[in-house]
């Protein structure tokens, strides 16, 4: 099959990620720090889980991305612009549920621009495409170095956080084969089934993400009450380890977009329609919704399965888009879907859309799946208990080993894929576990004396800042807080009323901020905003975001900008009664004529960031302030300093100084 679209990146035949695909998903990477040509990511921490793409046999940095400004200036389909889309906030988050709480133009623009990313110059192809080519990373060895991690090295994470599971009963022929197996085949399917969907809540706090490669994901068999005899329900239960455990191949799908409200003031909104419903799909998955059959049987009867469902869940990593998949639409196995579902099979038109009440305000948490899919012919049954047929047959594997049900050890590994002549293949990657043993009963009590003793507590805790509600300096501590994720009690000084001499006296330098914090039992004070930032940095150096660099020369530049920035030019630092205009237009001369070095220094192949970097470090911390304070005094920024107001545009859109400045 040959793609139409071609990709600089190295594909290899087969892969699951072409440049058609474009999943998403969440990652962490295992590198201790990723340092190239002298510019460091401080925005998120080496190990930090955050959104990400893939293609071919690379995880995608998207928040790298975001930050380096390649997903900016997006437009939707009809080349309008994105408003009120922020991907540098929305990308830096360990899950995917800010960008999911998009709309579909969103993720259809962020996927196109990706796309352009990757393309190879198609000028040798017959493609008409409205995607063209955008050569920013394949030109950026450093960002590319810095953005792109092979996907054997990296570690998957829950995509979304999951507010609410729903698994549905979807599959005929599944559904079918059960009921025969406890009904009989005359009455195989409850009345109920053809006429509305048939599902339950599953427990959204134990759907675990598959691993990938070597790193293989496990579940542990669990335990509960098994009937003595299964003919005679009378003799009670015994208390022990699954013994009939199975898997079920599913398909589930992530719910995206907006509330679905009538009116800002309506809390709980509307059911959707169908049509509505096309444009809330976020992607798929592939699911393994383990079950204990044996604990099923004893306590489903009257409410439905409980602990024999909601002990584990296995979702495949990257969220697969409908955008990916929409060339791929065919016929289901019973062809046209009828009655309620909004097709009228009779005369084969469309129905008016009809209000999905199972679907009432549907968020952008909500995981839905399809529950079991089975096909008509023995080999394409979804599960061990078809299979087997209720444990009734020995299911050959590898013509070595057999099994009725799965043992401790075994691992089940689903891979699922769309592949047609045009297109590369568009796949889910892996969804896959391996089942532990069930933990020994009665369970063995630990001695948790000892570990109540060793538990390390904060030695800096219960921060207040007070500063000047003018002072620059205590704008830049409070934006220092906020990227190192501390929570901080803020008193605002105000220093023209009469509270003024009071204030001296608590603060000498009374526009400088004061960092008050307990060391343990004892007090302690700071004061000035580069010390208090630089302690931050040190006494939290696993929380949070990264403010200064780890390599010696970008460490350098960053105090360089910062001590420029921060120079005093009177005892009292930044109050406006003190500045001078023509003082603060030296000063930013001189940071504009560094920065514009710095910036020519890579040829091009640099981040937004004051020092080149690919993410905010100290030295924007200490300049977005200084800027504003600039500016209240009437200097002629465009004039003096145009390379720190470029600066200034990414920093303006990056979460640490939205909430700040």
């Amino acid at each position: 099959m040959t793609p139409a679209r071609k990709s600089w990146v190295n594909i290899p035949e087969n892969c699951d990620f072409s440049i058609d695909n474009i999943p998403f998903g969440v990652c962490s990477f295992p590198e201790t720090t990723r340092e190239a040509a002298g510019f460091t990511v401080p925005v998120l921490q080496p190990g930090a889980p955050r959104c990400c793409t893939a293609i071919g046999n690379y995880a995608v940095d998207l928040h790298l991305l975001a930050e380096a400004g390649l997903l900016d200036d997006l437009r939707t389909s009809g080349y309008e612009a994105l408003v009120d889309f922020h991907p540098r906030v929305v990308f830096s988050q360990p899950t995917l549920n800010s960008f999911m709480a998009t709309e579909k133009n969103v993720w259809v623009a962020v996927r196109n621009r990706l796309i352009s990313l990757f393309m190879e110059n198609n000028d040798n192809t017959q493609v008409e495409s409205p995607i063209v080519q955008d050569p920013r990373l394949k030109d950026n060895l450093p960002l590319r170095n810095l953005a792109m991690h092979s996907l054997e090295s990296v570690t998957c994470h829950l995509p979304a956080t999951i507010g609410d599971y729903t698994d549905f009963y979807s599959s005929r022929e599944h559904a079918t084969n059960v009921g025969i197996m406890f009904r009989g085949k005359d009455n195989a399917l409850q009345p109920n089934w053809l006429h509305m969907p048939i599902g339950y809540h599953g427990r959204s706090s134990s759907i675990f993400a598959s691993g990938n490669g070597s790193k293989m994901a496990t579940i542990r068999r669990p335990c509960g009450q098994l009937q003595i005899d299964p003919n005679d329900p009378l003799k009670g239960s015994d208390y022990g380890p699954c013994k009939l455990m199975d898997f079920e191949l599913e398909v589930a799908f992530f719910v995206g977009g907006k509330p679905n409200r009538d009116s800002v003031a309506q809390q709980i909104g509307r059911p959707i329609t169908l049509e509505e419903a096309k444009d809330r799909i976020f992607g798929y998955v592939l699911m393994n919704d383990w079950s204990a059959r044996d604990i099923q049987k004893w306590e489903y009867v009257p409410l439905g399965p409980f602990t024999s469902k909601n002990f584990a869940t296995t979702i495949s990593p990257w969220i697969i888009t409908p955008m990916a998949l929409e060339q791929f639409r065919c016929e289901t196995s019973a062809k046209v879907q009828g009655g309620n579902g909004g097709f009228d099979t009779l005369s084969g038109q469309r129905e008016d859309p009809v209000p999905l009440e199972y679907l009432q305000d549907p968020n952008y948490r909500d995981l839905l799946a399809s529950g079991t899919i089975s096909g008509k012919e023995h080999k394409n049954f979804g599960s061990m208990l078809e299979l087997s047929w209720k444990g009734s047959q020995e299911v050959e594997l590898n013509g070595e080993e057999t099994r009725k049900f799965l043992k401790d050890g075994d691992a089940v590994i689903m891979r699922g894929w769309c592949e047609r002549d045009g297109s590369g293949r568009v796949g889910f990657g892996e969804c896959s576990a391996r089942v532990l043993p069930a933990n020994p009963f009665p369970y063995e009590q630990r001695d948790t004396s000892q570990h109540s003793l060793q538990t390390n507590e904060p030695r800096f805790t219960k921060f207040k800042l007070r500063g000047s509600s003018r002072s620059s300096f205590t704008k830049q501590v409070s934006i220092a807080l906020t990227a190192k994720s501390i929570p901080c009690l803020q008193e605002t000084l105000q220093p023209h009323q009469d509270e003024f001499a009071d204030d001296v006296l608590k603060n000498p330098m009374h526009n400088m901020p004061t960092l008050e914090f307990m060391d343990r039992d004892r007090p302690v004070k700071i004061t000035q905003s580069l010390p208090i930032i630089e302690f931050l940095e040190c006494s939290f150096p696993d929380q949070g975001a990264r403010l200064l660099p780890a390599d010696p020369l970008a460490l350098a530049k960053v105090k360089e900008v910062a001590s420029i920035l921060n120079s005093p030019i009177h005892p009292f630092g930044g109050s406006d009664e003190y500045f001078e205009k023509t003082s603060m237009e030296k000063r930013l001369l001189l940071v504009n004529s560094v920065l514009r070095l710095y910036h020519s220094e890579s040829d091009g192949s640099t981040g937004p960031f004051a020092i080149g970097s690919f993410g905010p470090t100290l030295a924007d911390i200490c300049m977005v302030p200084q800027l504003q304070d600039a500016r209240m005094l009437g200097i002629d920024l465009d004039k003096v300093c145009p390379v720190l107001l470029h600066v200034e545009r990414a920093c303006n859109d990056h979460q640490w100084f939205m909430s700040n400045v």
